[in-house]
This record gives C-alpha cells, structure tokens and sequence, in this order.
C-alpha cells in the first residue's frame, strides 16, 4: 500500500463520521462532505488529521474528533492517531461537496420566497388597518 492509498483509506474512515448537528436534525451528512477534513498527513505510521469546524464555538467538536480517532485507529498500517482542530482558517459553504451546496442553494431560494411572502402578508395586513383622512 502505498502513502497514497493510506491516506485514501484514512479519508474512507474519516468519511464514516458523521456530523452530530446533521444527524439532530435527522439528515446526518458526512464530515467529509460538509468539508470539516482539512488535511490528512501520514508519518512513519502517524496519521495526522486537521478538522475545520463549521463555527469556532462546536460543541460537538471533542466527539468528532475522538470518533475519527478511533475509525482511523482501525487501519492496519497506522500506529497511531493525532486528531487537531484547525483554527487558522474559517468554514464556509463552498466546501460541502457539490450535492450538500446545491441543497443549500435551494434552501435559500425557499427561505427568501417565504420572507418575501411573509412581507407581501404584512404590508398588506398593515394597509387593512390604515385609517383614510
């Protein structure tokens, strides 16, 4: 197997975690493709794992990161283990995987209708009660 491959499989197991707030709110969504991987090192059998999360105040930061812990664990050719959160950077939607960003496109497109409705309702019901002079 080669570094590559290693990481590839790192990536795999890293992939089988899911996102706790995803799963709250009954779509549970890989951390992978909500973009929380930021890198994945392998040294003399070290992986070295960098997560990125989604607000800097996740409380469920500590339970991600000891869940991908012990899925990578797991492989063969890994000794051990170094899960770190990334905090020199911020995370933003575009790096959810393509299908996660095209929900989320489409959410927002819902939601601007909906406020847009919803103010339409309000000045409409605000000039019911206006008093002509």
């Amino acid at each position: 197997m080669t570094n590559k491959d290693l990481i590839d499989a790192v990536k795999h197991e890293v992939a089988k975690v899911n996102d706790p707030c995803t799963c709250v709110e009954g779509n549970p969504e890989s951390i992978v493709d909500l973009g929380l991987l930021e890198s994945v090192e392998i040294n003399d059998g070290k992986a070295i794992i960098h997560i990125l999360p989604t607000t800097p105040f996740c409380l469920y930061m500590t339970d991600i990161m000891n869940k991908v812990e012990e899925n990578v664990e797991t492989l063969d050719r890994i000794e051990s283990v170094e899960v770190t959160q990334e905090t020199e950077e911020l995370w933003t939607s575009d790096r959810m995987a393509d299908h996660l960003q095209q929900q989320d496109q489409e959410m927002e497109k819902k939601y601007a209708k909906y406020v847009s409705e919803q103010s339409e309702m309000d000045t409409a019901a605000a000039m019911e009660n206006v008093e002509i002079r």
